[in-house]
């Protein structure tokens, strides 16, 4: 009899992993105590007509129901974790487009005062560009400016947050940054 037991459980377990060992444990259980005479039980759990072991077995199962629901309320809540989260990048690369766009409308307007002359116009759009986002270029720009103006500390200051960013700023387009760069080495 066990071994014919033995074969089902073994086929019954494979074909039903999770749900079919706590069903077969619990047939087991059962099996084992409804075959043994009811003198090895206590008074009190045989008067009841229940098995420790079935209880045992019975809370198993429903903890395992308990387990599974609260599985798929983990599942759940990672879901809408997953959505919260794909919205937040989605509105942070609008955002961020937007910025972008923003400051790179306010550098060309400030390109065009630069090189016009209107040297005041040209730091005004360049502050409310680096409010949107700090490039390196409204960095090099606003310093060219203040060289131009004859504030060449602050130019400085401006020219090594720019090529911090990006050393690639030091080029012809900025007026006295490429002086600047060449004398660092100096």
């Amino acid at each position: 009899m066990s071994t014919i037991l033995q074969v089902f459980l073994k086929k019954y377990c494979r074909a039903f992993p999770r749900t079919g060992l706590l069903v077969i444990l619990f047939i087991v259980v059962f099996a084992m105590y409804s075959c043994s005479p009811s003198s090895q039980l206590p008074l009190s759990v045989r008067e009841r007509g229940e098995s420790p072991l079935a209880k045992d077995t019975i809370d198993m199962v429903e903890s395992e129901a308990i387990d599974e629901e609260r599985l798929r309320q983990m599942q759940e809540e990672a879901k809408i974790n997953r959505m919260r989260r794909d919205q937040i990048i989605a509105e942070t690369e609008a955002e961020h487009k937007e910025r972008t766009n923003q400051a790179l409308a306010y550098y060309s307007r400030a390109q065009e005062a630069f090189f016009s002359g209107n040297h005041r116009q040209a730091l005004h759009l360049l502050h409310f560009g680096l409010q949107e986002t700090e490039s390196a270029d409204l960095l090099a720009l606003k310093g060219s400016v203040y060289h131009i103006l004859g504030e060449d500390e602050t130019a400085v200051k401006y020219w090594n947050r720019a090529v911090e960013k990006d050393e690639e700023v030091v080029c012809d387009m900025y007026p006295g940054i490429s002086e600047w760069h060449r004398s660092l080495g100096e």
